[in-house]
């Protein structure tokens, strides 16, 4: 397990982050705690992408639109995500806040060593999933 994701299980405030998505997913609090030498993510999803989509449908998604914004998943693979963020989110000078306090920690649960990627604008790239409209 790496480093990061051990200190982060060692915070109060990342466990109680963690503990609410593991039992969102499908797992119990006391799987999480008592399981030092697995991974982060011990979910019934296997699939990182599902995790990923998963945790913006029901976590991120609804933390952008109550700044009015939109969450767009552009791309998932195993160790990038690619997010777009419009409506009010548009050449907002927050967006940099909202990656590296709430996104990228966030999906950082979920798969510890990702590269996030965010763009902002009225155009929204060819093919990204909306999430909250």
């Amino acid at each position: 397990m790496p480093t990061d994701a051990i200190s982060a299980r060692r915070r109060p405030a990342e466990r109680r982050k963690l503990r609410c998505f593991h039992e969102s997913a499908g797992c119990s609090s006391d799987r999480l705690s008592r399981s030092p030498g697995r991974d982060i993510v011990s979910a019934p999803v296997s699939d990182p992408r599902d995790l990923v989509r998963k945790l913006c449908a029901e976590t991120l998604a609804p933390l952008v639109r109550a700044d009015g914004g939109v969450l767009h998943l552009v791309s998932v693979t195993t160790d990038d995500v690619h997010v777009h963020l419009s409506g009010t989110c548009s050449g907002c000078p927050g967006v940099a806040f909202t990656r590296d306090r709430m996104l990228e920690p966030a999906l950082q649960t979920v798969i510890p060593k990702i590269r996030l990627r965010v763009t902002t604008g009225l155009r929204i790239p060819e093919g990204a999933e909306p999430f909250g409209e």
